[in-house]
C-alpha cells in the first residue's frame, strides 16, 4: 500500500496542463426562429482526465488546520473552486426545481471566462440534475411512449442539447423563443450527457440564453467525465446539497460501495504516496475525491488514482493513525471521522488495487 505525502488542502491558482490536447466548442447558432446569441466556446484539456495538471505547481507544505477549514465553509473561493458547504435549495421559479450548485457556479462566470473556471463548472455539472425544455407537453408524451421532443440548438449540421440549471434559466430561454407550446422536464445528470453522447450531438449547451452565465461542453468531454465517474453519482449528489443532521453516515454507507479516487504523487525522496491533510492536533485525514477533475481542480501536480471500497478499507485498517477522510476538497467538502467508517474498514480482507 502506498505511503503517505501531507499535502494541504489550501487554494492554490490552478495551472493549465502543459502537453494534453486541446478541445475547443463550436458556437451553435439557435434553432428557434428569434435570434439568440451563440453560446461561448469552452477549451479544456481532455484527452485523459489523469494526465492532466502534471506540470502544476505543488502545493504549500504547511496544510490548514481543519478548524480554519470549518471556520471558512461559506467563504467565496475562485473557480475551478467552490465554497466548503454548498448552497441552500430554492427556486428561481416556482415548481421548478433548481440545480442550485450548478446553477450558482454558472452566477460565477464572467465575460471572457477561463478555462480553469469554465473546469469549475465541469465539476458542478456531475452531479444533481439538468432540466430540459421540451417541445409540446412532455407528460403526455411520456404517456404515450413517444421520445419526448428535446429542444435543441444548430449550427447547419451540427446539434446540441440544451439543459438549464434553473428555473430562470429556463424561462429566460422562453422569453426568446417563438415555439407555440413548451414544457419542462428534470432528469439525471448521468442520463443527460449519455443522451448527448449516444444521440449524435455536437455537445451540450446549458443556460444558453443567460449569457455571460452560460457554457457549452463538447461530447468529447462529457463522454469522458462520464466514463470516470461513479455512475451513481451518490457521493458527489450527498456533497451537493446542504449537510443536514445524518449526512455523515449516508455518506460513509455510500463509501462501501462508491469507487472513489485519491491524489498520488511522490515525495522528495521518491517514494510514492497519496495526499491527506493535517487537522487540528496533527489528526491525519486521508484525501477523497469523487472524480478525476475534483484532483486536477487544485492545481497540485497531483496523478489522479481509481481507490474502490477496498483499497480505502486496507488503508484505514493498516493505518490507525489516520483520522478519517476528507471528501473533495475542492468543495464542496464533507469530513467523515475514522469512527463513522467502521462498515468500510469491514471490507479490508477484499483484494485490493495497487496505486
Amino acid at each position: 500500500m502506498a505511503l503517505f505525502s501531507r499535502r494541504g488542502s489550501s487554494d492554490p491558482t490552478p495551472t493549465p496542463a502543459g502537453d494534453s490536447p486541446e478541445i475547443g466548442a463550436p458556437e451553435p447558432a439557435a434553432q428557434e426562429p428569434a435570434a439568440q446569441e451563440p453560446a461561448p466556446a469552452v477549451n479544456i484539456s481532455v484527452g485523459t482526465f489523469r494526465g492532466l495538471g502534471s506540470e502544476a505547481a505543488p502545493a504549500p507544505a504547511a496544510a490548514p488546520d481543519a478548524a480554519a477549514i470549518a471556520a471558512a465553509a461559506n467563504a467565496p473561493r475562485p473557480l475551478p473552486l467552490a465554497p466548503i458547504a454548498p448552497p441552500a435549495q430554492t427556486q428561481t421559479v416556482e415548481g421548478i426545481i433548481d440545480n442550485v450548485l450548478l446553477r450558482e457556479t454558472l452566477a460565477r462566470l464572467e465575460a471572457g471566462a477561463t478555462n480553469e473556471q469554465f473546469l469549475g463548472v465541469l465539476r458542478q455539472v456531475l452531479q444533481g440534475h439538468l432540466i430540459l425544455r421540451v417541445h409540446g407537453n412532455a407528460q403526455e408524451q411520456l404517456s404515450a411512449g413517444k421520445p419526448l421532443e428535446i429542444s435543441i440548438l444548430r449550427d447547419g449540421e451540427n446539434s446540441y442539447l440544451m439543459a438549464f440549471s434553473s428555473g430562470a434559466a429556463l424561462k429566460a430561454a422562453e422569453s426568446t423563443a417563438t415555439v407555440p407550446e413548451t414544457s419542462a422536464i428534470a432528469q439525471a445528470v448521468p442520463a443527460v450527457i449519455t443522451q448527448v453522447v449516444d444521440g449524435g450531438f455536437q455537445g451540450m449547451v446549458i443556460d444558453h440564453a443567460s449569457a455571460p452565465h452560460r457554457v457549452v461542453f463538447p461530447t468529447e468531454v462529457l463522454r469522458k467525465a462520464l466514463a470516470d465517474a461513479d455512475p451513481t453519482l451518490l457521493v458527489k449528489n450527498l456533497l451537493a446539497v446542504p449537510h443536514a443532521d445524518g449526512v455523515e453516515p449516508k455518506l460513509a454507507d455510500a463509501l462501501e460501495r462508491s469507487s472513489l479516487w485519491v491524489a498520488a504523487n511522490e515525495g522528495p525522496d521518491g517514494a510514492a504516496g497519496i495526499a491527506e491533510m493535517r487537522g487540528a492536533g496533527g489528526l491525519r485525514f486521508l484525501q477523497l475525491f469523487t472524480h478525476p477533475l475534483e484532483v486536477i481542480a487544485l492545481g497540485r501536480g497531483d496523478r489522479p488514482v481509481p481507490f474502490p471500497p477496498a483499497n480505502l478499507a486496507r488503508v484505514l485498517t493498516e493505518q490507525p493513525g489516520i483520522a478519517g477522510v476528507l471528501i473533495d476538497p475542492a468543495g464542496p467538502s464533507a469530513v467523515i471521522g475514522r469512527a463513522a467508517l467502521a462498515g468500510v474498514m469491514a471490507l479490508a480482507e477484499q483484494p485490493a488495487t495497487e496505486v
